[in-house]
């Protein structure tokens, strides 16, 4: 037995838990009214002591609410109270107290009290017991009502005369006429009136399981169908026990009779449902699971190629989750379908046996049993391909941005050596022509003259110098391999060994795979002169059936592929050239291992090119004979 002992005074709560204990409560002591309440709900004591004094009116409060809404458990409640008088004990009684203790407490009495409501609260339980008797024999009496609802019916087996004759005596009940449509004068009371009436394809069926039960005693209990007087035959169901003489013969035999046909129809109607309910999980695209609310699963159509049915069912959706993020928002989502009854959808990552992370699309909907929410419906879909496609789709808008980025930074630097270098000495050199024009002495023409004659060709100089930075002329009128020798030149002034190596009988290619090829040679020279720190490299260039295949190796210090920055486009812009292409630029590095860059492009030949010199070549060798 629980006592609740409401009191902030400490001495008073020790002093009332050793003569509580004494007469064999556990305590349980609570300081504050909120407290007390919780522990009426949640642990049901027999025996419940609230304080109230004058400076804390609380605790009648308390009793009336213990009193009116607590739970039906609570047998005894008291107050003990700082008043006195009759008044004062009228309120604690109307407040629904049992008994009224007033301060300074009497010990002794109190002890007798707490006696008396022990033998109470043993009263209490008593009845209790009674009742719940009551109530279990309320409720046999119930079943018994109901299963007389059935027709029932007795046969009397006649000495002398097979139990199986159409004349064997059998009382039906007037249940069991009006379960077959008939009044209870238009069904005789003989097993003839049974047998007629079975269906010709159970006949043979029932009539050997009677004879079973009559003969070998295996128990009767079978379905069957009867012909109603309306002319539709309807399933029963049927029970039955025979009573034997002491010869073994037997004498008599009971039963019931129920009607089963909608039951039968349900269970046709259900057994068809979960076929068609199994064929459409079992060949859903999906992943359809059934979880209870804690997260275990409890069902699941089908499991992906690394899992095993046994290991997944039995588990929590939160063992597949990769971080506690995940587990965060799967956890959210089930309480949110829990509390509003509404489905959710969620995306979330799982990791798969072998640690590869998958992404899934989830919905999350609620499953009602007896109006509340007990479990879930989870149907998932593998939604990695997506998300890989989506994060390719970024890094691609982010390379494609960082690109044009950077397009424009060189446009700009061309811009501003255009301004600040060619054409201001262009604009030089117009100004000492323009003198010239003008001069009246003769000598001082000629020097203005030659001034602007020599801007000009350091004009004329600066322009081949960008033109060939931007695209060399070269790569258009001699071809990719006169190209890369022009960019192996360029490059030995810091790396003086470069060996090239071309194996080849194509003549020229079409532009966009010349250019692709130079600028990847180009840039990866670039890198050896500034990161490498190797005096040596060397360049393949080479037929392989269908392919061009181009190496740049060097034996620098190396590095870590995985490490580079994404600010860094040289080895990116590589991938990407080689990705338009439909192939893929394969990096070779360690730290201190040199670097090795191998591209397999398609082999696209160009037989419409003509080689011819430049009009800007004609036009510059005119211009600086003339200025000669």
């Amino acid at each position: 037995m629980k006592a609740l002992v409401e009191t902030a005074d400490v001495a008073l709560q020790a002093e009332w838990e050793t003569h509580l204990v004494k007469w064999g409560f556990k305590v349980v002591p609570c300081s504050d009214v909120a407290a007390a309440w919780n522990v009426v709900l949640e642990q049901r004591p027999s025996l419940f002591v609230i304080e109230s004094r004058k400076a804390d009116p609380d605790g009648l409060e308390l009793c009336r609410r213990v009193r009116t809404e607590g739970n039906g458990h609570l047998r005894v409640i008291w107050v003990v109270t700082d008043r006195s008088g009759p008044a004062a004990a009228r309120a604690v009684l109307d407040a629904g107290a049992d008994d009224c203790f007033s301060l300074p407490l009497d010990w002794q009495w109190c002890d007798v009290r707490i006696a008396a409501a022990k033998r109470k609260i043993a009263e209490f339980r008593n009845r209790e017991q009674m009742e719940e008797a009551l109530r279990r024999g309320n409720e046999r009496f119930d079943l018994a009502v109901r299963g007389a609802n059935e027709g029932l019916w007795d046969a009397l087996v006649l000495p002398g005369v097979p139990w199986y004759s159409p004349e064997t005596p059998v009382w039906y009940s007037p249940r069991t006429k009006e379960l077959l449509g008939f009044r209870d004068e238009e069904f005789p009371n003989v097993l003839g009136s049974w047998m007629s009436r079975l269906h010709p394809d159970d006949r043979e069926r029932i009539m050997k399981a009677v004879a079973e039960h009559v003969e070998h005693r295996v128990p009767y209990d079978v379905e069957y169908r009867l012909l109603t007087k309306s002319g539709e035959y309807r399933w029963f169901s049927a029970r039955g026990l025979g009573i034997w003489s002491e010869a073994g013969e037997m004498v008599r035999m009971a039963g019931s009779l129920r009607d089963v046909t909608e039951s039968r129809r349900t269970a046709d109607a259900l057994q068809a449902s979960e076929e068609k309910w199994r064929g459409l999980v079992e060949h859903a695209p999906d992943f359809i699971l059934v979880i209870d609310r804690s997260g275990a699963i409890r069902f699941l159509n089908r499991v992906g190629p690394q899992y095993e049915m046994k290991d997944v069912v039995g588990a929590s959706v939160f063992d597949f989750t990769t971080n506690e993020e995940d587990r965060r928002r799967v956890r959210q989502t089930i309480d949110s379908v829990v509390q509003t009854g509404k489905p959710a959808q969620l995306e979330s990552s799982l990791i798969a046996p072998d640690g590869n992370i998958a992404w899934y699309a989830s919905r999350f909907g609620p499953i009602e049993r007896d109006g509340k929410i007990d479990s879930l419906i989870v149907i998932t879909r593998d939604i990695s391909d997506r998300k890989r496609a989506d994060a390719a789709l970024l890094r691609e808008q982010d390379f494609l941005r960082r690109l044009l980025d950077l397009h424009e930074r060189d446009r700009q630097l061309v811009a501003y050596e255009i301004h600040d270098g060619m054409v201001q000495e262009m604009t030089g050199a117009l100004m000492h022509l323009e003198a010239s024009k003008h001069a009246e002495d003769d000598g001082l023409r000629e020097t203005e003259f030659d001034r602007g004659a020599r801007l000009l060709r350091e004009a004329v100089n600066e322009a081949r110098r960008l033109i060939s930075g931007l695209r060399p002329p070269v790569l258009d009128e001699l071809g990719v391999i006169a190209a890369v020798e022009y960019l192996i030149n360029e490059a030995r002034g810091e790396v003086p060994e470069i060996e090239f190596v071309h194996r080849a009988t194509f003549d020229r290619l079409v532009p966009p795979l010349e250019s692709a090829i130079f600028r990847v040679v180009q840039e990866a020279l670039s890198n050896i002169r500034k990161h490498s720190g190797s005096r040596r490299a060397r360049i393949e260039i080479y037929e392989n059936g269908s392919t061009l295949r181009l190496v740049i190796r060097d034996w620098g210090r190396g590095f870590d592929p995985t490490k580079v920055s994404r600010e860094r486009f040289g080895l990116q812009g590589i991938r990407q050239r080689a990705r338009l292409f439909g192939t893929t630029a394969v990096v070779d590095s360690a730290p201190g291992k040199g670097t090795t860059i191998a591209v397999d492009l398609p082999l696209i030949l160009n037989e419409k090119v003509e080689v011819q010199s430049t009009k800007f070549e004609v036009r510059s060798e005119e211009l600086e004979s003339r200025s000669n």
